[in-house]
């Protein structure tokens, strides 16, 4: 055991945001003393991970809204400054924005500091507390000693802003995660989405494909309605159901992560599809930062993937996915066509994305450096 003590902190379910407890986890393995420090009261309450078990996560309530809702949030920002006395960490890794005001604290009492952003800020503060946030986040990225981005156009645009070195980390899924490909069959075709159920990333235009041609395609869903997409999985039903769509519409809550990659297994095509037209910046930089597209390879199952010149290159290029575009419904219905008449080729593109996943794409590969800071075994001080 190394003694070193990381607190982690995010307001929000630590089990959603898969490179927070694949960190926690990786450095709790490794000695590390870990609290991870995160909130309830969401609609990703049902996400749990068995990884997280085995640390020391400390959750705090921030259901409610308005006047309650901020009151919740002022409490949340005193309970973790107080845990960053009482702990005691040798780091501080802070895992979002709202967040920010706790590192800043850390940094008055001399802890080391990791900033570690998921989604850049895409609308100009307006309030005065967005404000205030924005500017602590400005200042938390001077003062970290590591900041981190998921992809290389994130963290060159995080560089431009902060004027520093900002470290690259892809959401890739650690190894324990790699599962077998269940056995093949001969039944319905499945079409597997994991993610937030939103218009945005699982578009209408997936049930027009799905009713062209008599295709015989099970849609299934793992994941669940924001507060904005509420209704969203009875609208694809009944759309599905007044089309006349063959197969069904199978909608899986938000589930623990070993369900889910079980699930994974048995599925014969992921949809990995982010229509970055007319998109916000974090839409137009997905690439690296997207869970979903690495979790279905390291089940090896292969993905539809934007037809973006970024997408194509990193996956369909090497043969991991197909490329198509998700806004027209003539395209995914010839892709999956396509993917129903050959599903031998199929599954050899999944086993070539799996070995990618083993051998390079991996959260040990991705995180080593930052972890060898952490830890001292780079020889840092």
């Amino acid at each position: 055991m190394n003694g070193i003590r990381v607190l982690v902190v995010i307001y929000t379910n630590p089990s959603a945001y898969p490179p927070v407890e694949r960190m926690s986890a990786f450095l709790h393995a490794r000695g590390a003393k870990v609290r991870l420090l995160g909130a309830s009261g969401l609609e990703t309450d049902g996400i749990t991970s068995a990884r997280l078990d085995a640390l020391d996560l400390r959750l705090t309530s921030r259901k409610g809204s308005g006047v309650r809702a901020q009151l919740r949030y002022l409490r949340f920002l005193l309970w973790a400054c107080a845990h960053v006395v009482i702990f005691r960490p040798r780091w501080v890794h802070v895992s979002d924005p709202l967040a920010a005001p706790v590192g800043l604290f850390a940094t008055l009492l001399r802890r080391r500091l990791i900033y570690q952003e998921h989604d850049a800020p895409v609308a100009p503060p307006r309030s005065i507390s967005a404000r205030l946030l924005g500017r602590a986040r400005a200042v938390l990225l001077r003062r970290a000693e590591v900041v981190v981005a998921p992809n290389e156009e994130r963290s060159a645009a995080l560089a431009r802003e902060a004027g520093r070195r900002v470290e690259t980390v892809w959401n890739c899924p650690a190894r324990d995660e790699i599962r077998e490909r269940a056995p093949g069959t001969s039944g319905r075709f499945r079409l597997l989405y994991q993610g937030s159920l939103v218009p945005e990333r699982v578009p209408p235009t997936i049930i027009d494909a799905l009713v062209r041609d008599g295709l015989d395609v099970d849609l299934e869903l793992i994941g669940y309605e924001t507060i904005g997409s509420r209704g969203y999985v009875a609208q694809l039903r009944q759309l599905a159901s007044e089309r006349g769509m063959r197969g069904s519409v199978v909608h899986h809550e938000a589930i623990d992560h070993e369900a889910k990659l079980a699930l994974t297994t048995s599925a014969d095509l992921g949809w990995a599809v982010v229509p970055a037209r007319d998109g916000n910046f974090n839409d137009r930089t997905m690439v690296g930062a997207s869970n979903k597209i690495f979790e279905y390879l390291a089940c090896g199952v292969p993905a539809l993937v934007s037809t973006d010149r970024a997408w194509s290159e990193t996956f369909a290029r090497p043969g991991f996915a197909i490329p198509v575009d998700p806004l027209d419904a003539a395209a995914v219905a010839a892709a999956l066509a396509w993917a129903i008449e050959h599903r031998g080729e199929l599954r050899e593109m999944g086993a070539r994305g799996r070995e990618r996943i083993l051998s390079e794409w991996n959260f040990e590969s991705a995180f080593a450096p930052i972890a060898a800071r952490i830890l001292g075994t780079d020889g840092a001080r």
